[in-house]
């Protein structure tokens, strides 16, 4: 009863957070995320140890400082972004130039043309959240694989907030053959691929040079479909958000031994595409997740 009882009060702290930061400037906005990140990292013990942990990990050339001034900004970029969505409402076809900058929705375009959908691979980079709006704002349908937070209030709120522009839930635990009809209809399906999820099915692939858990569905529904894999990232750039659709990766469905291979051979491609970017804007991306949580057999 306790435990429920402090999931009613901290939804309704949320809600009146949200609620006064969607009537706020973006500016005003801003700062206030980034406080409020940057006291979340003093007062997370647990999360900034592994932050900082595995950040280290990956980057061992850099300094004690860097790492921690990264793990620091990394606090504040989720606790921004988190913020920043609360104005999602304000944005629409004619402003949206005020918010992000297209580097690519015409690779998406030009792969929805051949009429067999787009996967379009997406990792806790940056403003996650802000691809829900922006594909409908670009004129492209799109939905997205969804799983249910421990709170069903959680769930109806954050659903109701992803779909005010027009974007599709799907439910994680949906049929595959569900997925396979939406993208049969040609849209682009989004699909956050970047955590160890013991629960699906996966490979382990090197991720900063260590062993990672890494899904494989896309890649097996892209062999079906026929559907390109569009690895894609919303970052952030200055006050804007940056889009960035990566060059299409088309997989041919093969047979037998050489299908298990090329499973691995596109999983650790689209995986290297992460990494790369992951590398290029590390206070951006979630840390405190326990990415390596999963091992290999051999390891015990």
């Amino acid at each position: 009863m306790k435990i429920k009882a402090k999931r009613y009060y901290l939804y309704g702290l949320l809600k009146i957070f949200y609620f006064l930061t969607s009537l706020l400037p973006i500016r005003v906005i801003s700062y206030i995320g980034v406080l409020c990140g940057r006291i979340g990292f003093y007062l997370s013990t647990k999360q900034r140890h592994i932050t900082i942990e595995h950040l280290k990990r990956s980057f061992p050339e850099k300094s004690s400082k860097e790492i921690y001034v990264i793990a620091k900004k990394v606090f504040e970029n989720i606790v921004r972004s988190f913020a920043e969505f609360s104005q999602a409402w304000k944005i629409t076809t004619k402003n949206k130039e005020l918010w992000f900058i297209d580097n690519g929705m015409d690779k998406v375009k030009a792969c929805l043309k051949q009429g067999k959908g787009c996967i379009i691979l997406i990792g806790h980079l940056g403003n996650w959240e802000f691809f829900g709006q922006y594909f409908p704002l670009m004129g492209v349908k799109a939905s997205t694989i969804v799983k249910d937070m421990y709170f069903y209030k959680y769930n109806i709120w954050l659903s109701q907030l992803r779909k005010i522009k027009g974007l599709g839930l799907i439910d994680r635990r949906e049929k595959p053959r569900q997925l396979l009809k939406l993208l049969k209809s040609n849209i682009a399906l989004g699909i956050l691929a970047d955590q160890d999820i013991e629960s699906i099915e996966g490979i382990f692939v090197d991720f900063f040079k260590k062993k990672a858990y890494t899904p494989i569905a896309p890649v097996k529904l892209a062999m079906v479909t026929g559907a390109p894999i569009v690895p894609c990232f919303m970052v952030r750039v200055g006050k804007r958000y940056r889009f960035i659709a990566e060059d299409p990766i088309f997989i041919i469905d093969e047979k037998g031994k050489e299908k298990q291979e090329s499973i691995r051979k596109y999983t650790e491609k689209w995986s290297a595409i992460f990494e790369q970017y992951i590398t290029k804007y590390p206070e951006q991306w979630v840390w405190m997740h326990r990415r390596w949580k999963t091992r290999p057999a051999m390891e015990g």
